[in-house]
């Protein structure tokens, strides 16, 4: 049996593979590691419930004060870590995740950063959120790499909000474009 095809289908063909590619990708790059990463969360957040009920113990059975402020306090620094202390830390950090990985930035582009929906003041520093943009091209392999590395090697708090994978204009490149939000940590008076 002889096949043969024509270029419009082979054109179909590619897209088709291509779209078939990016949903495996944000599967397995996207969804299951997010999804990893909200298990994760489920267990941080019930390892400070654990922790806060140690603190109530510690009160209720008569210790002082300043130890259950000692515990908060050291609680509170490690949290502080996995926010960035500036807008452009974060924006230092995804560039040269890129950079080392050899995917070329075509843009990135931080909108404006709003405070977080229903989020409690910690002692007088608020949560915001930075929305980025993000439009870079690279090999198959590292456009994967990357992707992994923004979303879990990162020390920062970070979420991918949209992702679109398409061949790029270079042979053998795809193009991809990044939403992403990354959170910050401000007082008033560094959130100019």
């Amino acid at each position: 049996m002889n096949f043969t095809t024509n270029k419009l289908e082979k054109a179909i063909l590619s897209e088709v593979l291509i779209f078939i590619i990016g949903i495996i990708l944000v599967f397995f790059f996207f969804y299951l590691p997010q999804s990893i990463k909200a298990n994760s969360t489920k267990q941080s957040l019930d390892s400070f419930r654990r922790d806060i009920a140690q603190i109530k113990s510690i009160i209720e059975g008569g210790s002082s004060i300043e130890e259950s402020k000692k515990i908060l306090k050291n609680k509170l620094e490690i949290l502080e870590t996995r926010f960035p202390p500036r807008e452009g830390e974060i924006i230092k950090r995804i560039s040269q995740v890129a950079k080392d990985l050899n995917i070329e930035i075509l843009s990135l582009t931080p909108s404006v950063k709003t405070p977080l929906k229903d989020s409690p003041s910690v002692e007088g520093k608020n949560c915001y959120v930075l929305p980025i943009a993000i439009e870079a091209t690279g090999e198959f392999v590292k456009v994967i790499d990357y992707l992994k590395e923004l979303t879990n090697k990162l020390p920062y708090f970070i979420t991918i909000e949209g992702i679109n994978l398409t061949k790029s204009d270079k042979d053998g490149l795809l193009k991809i474009r990044l939403s992403l939000n990354a959170y910050l940590l401000l007082t008033d008076t560094n959130n100019g």
